[in-house]
């Protein structure tokens, strides 16, 4: 007995048209399956990993969602662009929808957020956080961090001062890059042993 409520045998492309056509839903090619449960899309990939008795719901597919939550980070309403880092963080749980993300270099639009010293610190906290959920998956090497990028960490470190927010930020981004042996993580710590030896001057 076949353990999947999704026909393995029949393309899921084929599978969402017969259930677009069902409902008399239109453009089925804007439709993917996901995981009620846990957001995950199916995939050629994974469908084999889905059990009989889960629930599945039909959404927009990962490239269209991915282009959506792009575009809605570029809003210049603070409480907005707060609501879209947000929802960006759980939708970045999603390995699927983080290729998507990354090909249309979402990554460098996050690392320009937490670069803007013009951002709120509640701002900049959100969107470090949606960046280490991205990069969880693997998909991007923590290697690839550039200098700037870290000494933006390194100074939320070393200047947070009373904002104890926008310090924990910068632990939480260094503590990040030290759990790999690489160029950036060497390149942090020469950072901050620097900036310790500035402070310690009279």
């Amino acid at each position: 007995r076949d353990p999947s409520p999704l026909p393995q045998k029949k393309p899921l492309v084929a599978i969402i048209r017969d259930v677009c056509d069902k409902w008399t839903i239109k453009d089925p090619d804007r439709y993917a399956f996901k995981l009620s449960d846990t957001n995950m899309y199916i995939t050629e990939k994974n469908r084999k990993e889905i059990k009989d008795g889960v629930i599945l719901k039909l959404v927009t597919t990962p490239e269209l969602a991915a282009q959506a939550a792009y575009e809605s980070l570029k809003s210049s309403n603070r409480d907005n662009l707060e609501r879209s880092l947000a929802q960006l963080s759980e939708s970045l749980k999603d390995k699927t929808f983080v290729q998507e993300f990354i090909q249309l270099k979402g990554e460098e639009l996050l690392v320009g957020m937490i670069e803007n010293t013009k951002n709120t610190h509640d701002l900049i906290a959100v969107a470090l956080g949606a960046y280490e959920v991205m990069m969880e998956h693997g998909i991007v090497s923590w290697d690839t961090l550039t200098p700037s990028f870290i000494n933006t960490l390194v100074s939320f470190v070393n200047n947070g001062g009373d904002e104890k927010q926008i310090a924990s930020v910068g632990h939480s981004g260094i503590g990040r890059i030290e759990q790999y042996e690489h160029a950036a993580h060497r390149f942090a710590r020469s950072q901050i042993s620097q900036s310790g030896q500035t402070h310690r001057k009279p």
